[in-house]
């Protein structure tokens, strides 16, 4: 197997842009179960789609990507269209669009987005791969995943260079204790499969003695580099 150039690598090139990366929580998904082989969407939705919940990714878009071109990964249709729903409430042009929207009326949002005339871009895995848009400059995670492949193409979707830009990502699915930080140093195998939380968390405690070890062992290497990430613990 040939194993390409690394995230890390692509950063310092120029080729993607640095970013910083923030994890507040919104919700309780401890109950969360398994459907297949990754998270049950629909159960998903519902313990992200209170009042309480798109209050706070407000707030947090607010706080740390207020007016960036942004794109939100949701976990279902209805939960989708609720979110850009609560952002345009509050007088931020969201715009939700699926597999089921036609094709003139995708190709018109994704125009209107490059053009900056919508700033939330509301959808579920339409956009996780081949969508090119330097303009975007923050991506939110409300969208708990068991891949890792789903889980990088979604987070460094607005990490597409462009001069003087570091994007932002909000991670309130908590994607990051699952998978580790998108361009973390990792061993790809032929024969590798998506590890469940579990596996990931004792993974962890067998490097760093604990999970919150392996959490500072991420962000000290960040800080190390020429980004930093942050991030929001409860």
């Amino acid at each position: 197997m040939v194993v390409g150039i690394t995230a890390k690598e692509l950063i310092a090139q120029g080729y993607l842009s640095p970013y910083r990366y923030f994890a507040p929580s919104v919700a309780d998904l401890s109950a969360l179960k398994r459907k297949g082989k990754d998270f049950d969407p629909q159960q998903a939705a519902e313990l992200l789609s209170s009042r309480a919940v798109f209050g706070d990714v407000i707030a947090n878009y607010r706080k740390y990507a207020d007016g960036l071109q942004t794109i939100c990964y949701c976990s279902s249709v209805k939960h989708s269209e609720s979110v850009a729903e609560a952002f345009r409430a509050v007088g931020i042009n969201a715009v939700h669009f699926d597999g089921n929207t036609p094709k003139s009326e995708r190709e018109r949002i994704t125009d209107d987005f490059r053009a900056g005339k919508i700033k939330i871009l509301c959808n579920v895995d339409l956009i996780s791969e081949g969508f090119d848009c330097p303009d975007c400059e923050c991506c939110i995670l409300l969208r708990p995943t068991m891949s890792l492949t789903l889980f990088i193409q979604q987070a460094m979707r607005c990490m597409r260079p462009k001069e003087g830009k570091t994007a932002i990502i909000l991670d309130h699915v908590n994607n990051y204790k699952r998978h580790g930080l998108p361009d973390d140093d990792r061993e790809w195998s032929l024969n590798s499969v998506p590890k469940p939380e579990k596996e990931y968390t004792q993974t962890a405690r067998y490097r760093y003695g604990s999970v919150q070890n392996a959490l500072l062992h991420i962000d000290q290497r960040l800080q190390r580099n020429v980004h930093i990430v942050e991030r929001l613990r409860n």
